[in-house]
């Protein structure tokens, strides 16, 4: 999959997508619509975008341009629905870590150079027999991670590529913009089983077995 040279922006502060999920956001401020419009102009397959984590402190910033980390991921705009207050729903699908370096923009919004970042060679083990066992202790004690989403069923790793569902589930149960944000910054596949398993192990008591709770986007 080629990245183009160049790419959108989207930042946001509260949030950090990851890949695997189809995830909704509501588009209304004024820049980010024209970004928008300039998406339905591309073929389908050509709608990139990137939102990429705002660095603390931006709140202080006295720039319009406030620092955002470089490592994102780069997303595709599956679905655009235009509403009337003027705003647009978009669902978009991360794909591609990549690292971003700003370009000059002559448009409302900002664009970035995208380049990919490839996982570091790493002796992960067997991943899909891990996955597989996660899952299996994920049904069997009810974490309530599972739900819209993800079925917690062994079985589903089966014929799945072990890496883009070890993305999934992580965006499932990662909750905090912090904690995303070091996820997809680590090149390491064991590392960030780890980090996934740790997180499950932390969460497993705080959620109801019938629990539906799920991570919501910022909306700006």
């Amino acid at each position: 999959m080629q990245l183009p040279p160049s790419i959108p922006l989207f930042p946001l502060p509260d949030h950090v997508l990851l890949p695997g999920i189809p995830t909704a956001y509501r588009i209304f401020e004024p820049r980010y619509r024209a970004l928008v419009v300039d998406l339905l102009a591309q073929p389908e397959d050509a709608r990139w975008l990137v939102i990429p984590h705002l660095c603390s402190g931006w709140q202080e910033a006295s720039s319009l341009r406030p620092a955002f980390h470089p490592i994102a991921v780069a997303a595709m705009v599956r679905r655009i629905v235009a509403e009337p207050a003027p705003e647009f729903h978009i669902v978009v699908e991360g794909l591609l870590r990549c690292h971003l370096t700003e370009q000059e923009s002559h448009k409302a919004y900002r664009l970035a150079r995208p380049e990919r970042v490839p996982d570091l060679p790493d002796d992960m083990g067997d991943l899909s027999l891990a996955l597989k066992e996660m899952l299996g202790r994920l049904a069997s004690q009810g974490s309530g991670f599972s739900g819209q989403f993800l079925s917690v069923d062994p079985k589903l790793v089966d014929g799945v590529d072990p890496l883009l569902l070890l993305d999934r589930i992580a965006g499932i149960v990662i909750p905090t913009s912090v904690e995303r944000q070091e996820w997809l910054e680590c090149r390491y596949v064991s590392r960030r089983l780890a980090l996934l398993e740790a997180t499950i192990d932390r969460r497993r008591g705080d959620l109801p077995p019938d629990n539906r709770m799920q991570w919501q986007p910022s909306s700006n």
